[in-house]
């Protein structure tokens, strides 16, 4: 089913398949909105007296909460791995020292 257009349409389609709720009061289907103006999708201009308290603070797209969230969403690269250590080389096995002869001493 195509999506309707029209404000009017939209709002009975929701009506008739959305079940009233403190969260879902507002007729409205925003296109976009900066600062306290919304734009419905039929080009309506309405000023956001339904916004929370943030965008009451701010408006809507306000550029640094825009450049905050685009920092924030950016990816960040994966850290490169860390190189594996060398293995440490094995000790060579030591050779038995050759038992000395004991040196014969002439007597004097």
């Amino acid at each position: 089913m195509p999506m309707p257009t029209d404000t009017a349409a939209i709002l009975e389609m929701r009506n008739r398949n959305i079940p009233r709720g403190a969260l879902n009061v507002t007729p409205a289907f925003i296109r976009e909105a900066h600062g306290a103006v919304m734009i419905e999708r039929d080009g309506r201009e309405l000023i956001d007296f339904a916004g929370g308290i943030g965008v009451n603070n701010v408006g809507h797209s306000h550029p640094k909460v825009v450049a905050a969230i685009k920092k924030k969403a950016k990816p960040k690269p994966k850290p490169k791995p860390k190189p594996k250590p060398k293995p440490k080389p094995k000790p060579k096995p030591r050779k038995k020292a050759a038992k000395k002869k004991p040196v014969k001493r002439k007597k004097k």
